[in-house]
């Protein structure tokens, strides 16, 4: 249950109801590798980071077909410069063969785990690459091209989010256990030709916010006069479609596309549900608030999982899955929890956020949260739960323990 009383001042009645918006577009950064180096399987103690290429590899070396041995190039950069928030649009390993590849090669871009360094790496002292499925690119260039292309997105939106490291990549040929020859060589960043040179090409976007909002309240019982302008800031698209609802009943009250933000006119007290979409993928819901001038009124506002975030992080790691660094969004249920697994204590803590928008000159008199709880193990101990204020943004699809 929420009370709101709206302070009565004249100056409510004056809004703006054209809205404004500055708009963005899509930021490409072209970042070059700031180190990268191959190893060979034959020579385990050599290394090759002052080289102009590096490879990926397998080749026969020796007597009557010799044995097998394969090369892994490695490569990295700097994304210090792209906005922790920011949603990657796209992001594209680019490298640039020093000569053709025998047949259609297909590459294996792995995720590098540990650091590393272009100096001291060799065969024998590699860097650990994840076997997540989730880490793993596989690419099958076009054998006339010689620039490669490995669609790394998903990794690199991981990576700016923070909730996996950037070591950067082994790019590798697919079966390195083949007896044979195949693979190819890629200029690196000693290369004197700085178009050679290993690219990252990162399209991205500041996720859609809202910058700023003017409520009007509902002048008196049954005026249906309220209103909500407001400027959004962020995004990319060049038009946007703007969808209202009717937060108590679900209702859709109007959607339309434009260039310019869609004010909502013409509404009693109540919250109201705005849910903006763009071309280029973005997806932002907003919850408003609608009082009444000099009335006390109670809103319930219970929103479906589109108008509030929530989920939950886990202080385990099995072997098989790291949960501290897998994201668990949209669970069904808050957990608070705290057990032990063979002795080692773990634990679960969720996280809610109510998409919100509260206007100032509302004096809120009460406002309760209700939590229906469906488990409570208390064992041996107290069963108390701890409620925290969250102190900066969270997104729910990228927060991990």
């Amino acid at each position: 249950m929420n009370k709101f009383i709206t302070r009565c001042l004249s100056l409510l009645s004056f809004v703006l109801l054209t809205n404004s918006w500055g708009y963005s577009q899509l930021t490409t950064s072209t970042l070059t590798s700031t180190q990268d180096s191959y190893i060979d399987s034959r020579l385990s103690t050599n290394n090759f980071g002052g080289n102009s290429s590096m490879s990926s590899s397998t080749y026969m070396y020796g007597s009557r077909g010799g044995a097998q041995y394969y090369r892994r190039s490695f490569v990295e950069f700097d994304l210090a410069d792209i906005p922790a928030n920011a949603t990657i649009y796209s992001a594209s390993l680019d490298v640039t063969r020093t000569g053709g590849v025998a047949g259609n090669t297909t590459w294996q871009t792995k995720l590098i785990t540990s650091s590393w360094s272009e100096n001291s790496i060799t065969s024998s002292i590699q860097p650990t690459i994840s076997t997540l499925s989730t880490n793993h690119v596989e690419t099958t260039p076009d054998p006339i091209s010689y620039v490669d292309q490995m669609d790394v997105t998903s990794m690199v939106q991981r990576m700016v989010s923070g909730q996996i490291e950037n070591n950067g990549w082994s790019i590798q040929v697919n079966h390195e256990s083949y007896s044979g020859s195949t693979g190819a060589s890629f200029w690196t960043s000693e290369h004197g030709t700085e178009s050679y040179q290993p690219k990252l090409v990162v399209q991205y976007y500041i996720p859609l916010s809202i910058a700023a909002a003017t409520v009007s309240h509902e002048s008196s019982t049954g005026a249906a006069d309220g209103s909500v302008s407001f400027t959004l800031a962020g995004g990319s698209s060049s038009s946007y479609t703007y969808t209202w609802i009717n937060g108590a009943t679900g209702a859709q009250i109007s959607s339309n596309t434009s260039s310019k933000a869609v004010a909502l006119t013409g509404q009693s007290y109540g919250w109201y549900g705005l849910h903006v979409t763009g071309t280029n993928g973005e997806n932002f819901y907003q919850g408003f608030i609608i009082g009444q001038d000099c009335e006390e009124v109670t809103i319930t506002y219970q929103p479906d999982n589109n108008y509030a975030d929530n989920a939950y992080t886990f202080d385990w790691d099995t072997g098989n899955i790291d949960y501290t660094s897998t994201p668990i969004p949209n669970s069904t249920a808050l957990l608070a929890q705290s057990w032990t697994h063979s002795g080692t204590w773990t634990k679960r803590i969720s996280w809610l956020n109510f998409k919100l928008w509260v206007d100032d000159e509302l004096d809120i008199t009460q406002a309760d949260m209700t939590l229906t709880g469906y488990n409570h193990a208390s064992l041996t101990g107290t069963n108390e739960s701890q409620f925290d204020i969250v102190t900066e943004g969270w997104n729910e699809n990228y927060l991990t323990w």
